[in-house]
């Protein structure tokens, strides 16, 4: 029999069926005593935003233990660490001119919220002012007030009378708000109590507009608005607060979870100055609340290390990103019969809803999906009104793509080996719940949406099926054998390189062009050296010696890093584009260290016959780059310089140019060095499958839950990515390249 009195269980059942201890966790995956390994779709409960087994924070708590691990902090008693931490918080809260109180976790906060809220009243001389509004659904913790001030039926179940005062409205209506203070009386209404997103009530994200017409409500009756962001502050709605994602600037915030990622216990409210002043008047007297760990030094060093790693990890960033591949992974679900809605959309918060009708008959049937789920490795809990919640760390990787779309519903098969590279085994992939298969014939067969890197080549032709999608990199107006086999197979066809928004910005090229004009000087620089067949220059040159001359042609995503570099290295760097805005910005950033001139062809002559190292790096979308340096230009040019062709995937920016390769990367002509492999990231591929996979991510789930019909007709940065369908060209430069016919993609549905 266990001597552990779980919490929030039934203890007969647990003794039956036995407990499961979790004895390990790191990143987004726990592993249990048997060694078997789970996706933490709760991050804990709702807590563990930098992911597990981050030693940063341990080592932050462990260092302050070694000097001070704790003492007491009332009265006038603090110390360094929860100073700094009273100063971070209030800091990054949307309330100007804050005040922190420490608590020792959730529940705490709003017991020291509400008794902040009537202590507030009695020194405004409004003592009479002591209703609490809470919403149904709502969930504040299970201490007394708490538990009060929940609007989950169960939740109050079995407790009798515990704090007077307090009643409910609906969780969606501010009309219902201002009429229930209205019935009331504002001068009784203490309090309104509002989680910007409902969490252990079942996850329901605000309805447009509701967050801040009760905000407002409040405003213009003088209720306090308490903010409950326990569960979405620190990260977890993309902003370090809900209520800032909202404009809100509540009069109370209260806080825990996120603030240490659950390492250590810890809590706060956060009080703004219509609030605080009075407590601070000389006269107000003792605030007679406080815990025994409150400001607790050891905590607040891990809360501060844990602050950083959400800072510097740009979290914030990576929840919004987190938001929409949730709400695509998981909405394909309202089609199972069992699932009667998928609610997503605010933050890294979501929960699949069992039908209804079916816990109508099978109220523990939601209870029963989650232990199945645990089958499957995934770590879920049931919410509210029997539904799973879904709220993974923010650390939730690009490398487990595979597992997100497995667990979306969908089969993934990888070709054995296809991450070596990229440093990620076989193992890898099967624990994320993919099928490895022995090689790519195998993959082929089985497979509907296939998604590569470099673009078919002719040995994988007789692979592809008419009933194929294809999502890759294309390059099809350089390569017309290409474009041919695709229309003739009736390949549905989306090249990476041609995905574009609704602001001319190319998402999936922007990092491969990155790499690639990062790149472009450290080759260059390598060629440019005699042994290597060039000028015998350095490109920062030496005191009293003049570095390389570098002309970077181009200065888009791939031409700016590439001029980035080159400029960091301390070369002379002249950058040549069209675009003057696009000259003006390298301007702006680099104060002159970079040169820009308006591109023309007389200026690149002039200034590609000095230059030591020349980089291509034009683009066109969907088409062929233009030749920008003819081949007697390139006779002009001084023996030993160098041309890198960072364009050569679309046909190349030197006339002088052919495709070469990682193992043979170089050759010569007229005396000048050409480097022009196709596929330049290749020779990173660990940063390059990384980079890839950040953008490229969402448009894969996308492709697989919708189905690539319902997908471009909804997102038409997608449409536009689309080359070829079923027997049609459907991006009008691939047609004009090679005299093909071209159908606008609204035709071809």
């Amino acid at each position: 029999m266990t001597t552990f009195w779980h919490p929030f269980a039934d203890m007969a059942a647990v003794e039956a069926e036995g407990g499961l201890s979790i004895v390990r966790g790191r990143g987004s995956h726990v592993w249990d005593a048997e060694g078997n390994r789970y996706l933490d779709a709760t991050a804990g409960l709702w807590f563990c935003n930098v992911g597990h087994g981050r030693t940063e924070i341990a080592d932050a708590a462990r260092r302050q233990m070694a000097e001070l691990a704790a003492h007491s902090t009332f009265g006038d008693l603090t110390n360094p660490p929860t100073e700094a931490l009273a100063e971070r918080v209030a800091g990054l809260a949307p309330i100007p001119n804050a005040k922190v109180f420490l608590t020792s976790g959730g529940s705490d906060s709003i017991d020291t919220a509400t008794k902040i809220v009537r202590r507030f009243w009695s020194l405004a001389g409004e003592p009479d002012r002591t209703v609490l509004i809470r919403r149904e659904r709502a969930y504040h913790g299970m201490h007394a007030a708490g538990t009060s001030l929940s609007g989950i039926p169960a939740n109050l179940a079995g407790y009798g009378a515990l704090l007077q005062d307090v009643v409910e409205v609906p969780w969606d209506d501010a009309d219902a708000l201002r009429s229930t203070i209205d019935r009331v009386g504002a001068d009784r209404t203490a309090a309104f109590f509002c989680e910007p997103v409902i969490g252990a009530g079942g996850v329901f994200p605000p309805p447009d507009g509701y967050l801040e017409a009760v905000r407002g409500v409040c405003r213009e009756t003088g209720v306090l608005f308490i903010a409950d962001e326990v569960i979405t502050g620190f990260g977890r709605c993309g902003a370090w607060f809900a209520s800032g994602r909202f404009g809100l600037e509540p009069d109370l915030i209260t806080c825990a979870k996120g603030i240490t990622s659950g390492y250590l216990p810890l809590g706060a409210v956060i009080a703004a100055p219509s609030v605080w002043e009075p407590f601070w008047r000389e006269g107000a007297g003792m605030f007679r609340h406080g815990y025994t760990y409150s400001g607790h030094a050891a905590v607040s060093a891990a809360a501060l290390a844990n602050l950083d790693i959400i800072d510097r990890e740009g979290l914030l960033e990576r929840a919004k990103t987190l938001e929409g591949e949730l709400t695509v992974a998981l909405t394909p679900l309202e089609a199972h019969p069992m699932v009667g809605e998928v609610r997503s959309g605010t933050g890294v918060l979501a929960a699949v809803q069992i039908d209804p009708s079916i816990l109508e008959g099978d109220p523990g049937a939601a209870g029963r999906v989650v232990l199945a789920a645990r089958k499957h490795g995934i770590m879920s809990r049931a919410l509210g009104p029997g539904a799973m919640q879904i709220s993974p760390p923010l650390v939730l990787g690009s490398d487990e793509l595979g597992e997100l779309l497995v667990h979306g519903g969908h089969h993934v098969v990888v070709e054995t080996t296809a991450g070596v590279d990229s440093a990620i085994a076989d193992d890898h992939f099967v624990a994320a719940g993919t099928q490895i298969e022995p090689d790519a014939d195998a993959v082929f067969a089985e497979a509907e949406l296939i998604v590569k890197v470099k673009e078919p080549q002719p040995e994988e032709f007789e692979r592809f099926r008419t009933d194929h999608v294809l999502f890759t990199y294309l390059h099809l107006a350089a390569d017309e054998k290409l474009t041919r086999f695709l229309v003739d197979r009736g390949v549905r066809a989306v090249g990476y390189e041609t995905v574009q928004t609704s602001d001319g910005r190319l998402p999936l090229l922007a990092p491969m062009s990155e790499i690639a004009g990062r790149m472009a000087p450290q080759e260059g620089a390598k060629y440019l050296e005699r042994p290597s067949g060039g000028r015998g220059v350095l490109m920062g040159g030496a005191s009293g010696v003049m570095p390389a001359r570098v002309v970077v042609l181009g200065g888009g995503m791939a031409g700016g890093n590439a001029a980035q570099i080159a400029a960091g290295m301390e070369a002379e760097v002249v950058v040549l584009d069209k675009d003057v805005d696009r000259l003006r910005e390298i301007d702006r950033i680099w104060h002159g260290r970079i040169q820009t001139v308006t591109s023309s062809r007389l200026a690149i002559e002039r200034l590609v016959v000095e230059a030591d190292l020349v980089i291509g790096a034009v683009l066109v979308p969907g088409a062929r780059a233009p030749h920008l340096v003819s081949a007697e230009l390139v006779k002009q040019m001084r023996p030993g310089s160098v041309l890198v062709d960072i364009s050569i995937d679309q046909g190349g920016t030197f006339e002088t140019s052919h495709v070469t390769t990682h193992a043979d990367p170089t050759y010569v002509v007229d005396d000048v060095v050409h480097y022009a492999v196709g596929n330049m990231p290749g020779a990173v591929p660990r940063t390059s499958t990384y980079a890839l996979t950040n953008v490229t991510l969402p448009y894969v789930l996308e492709l697989a839950s919708a189905g690539i019909e319902t997908a471009v007709r909804g997102d038409p940065s997608l449409a536009r990515g689309v080359n070829t369908w079923d027997g049609r060209v459907t991006n009008e430069g691939v047609a004009e390249a090679h005299a093909l016919a071209y159908a606008p993609m609204p035709s071809t549905m």
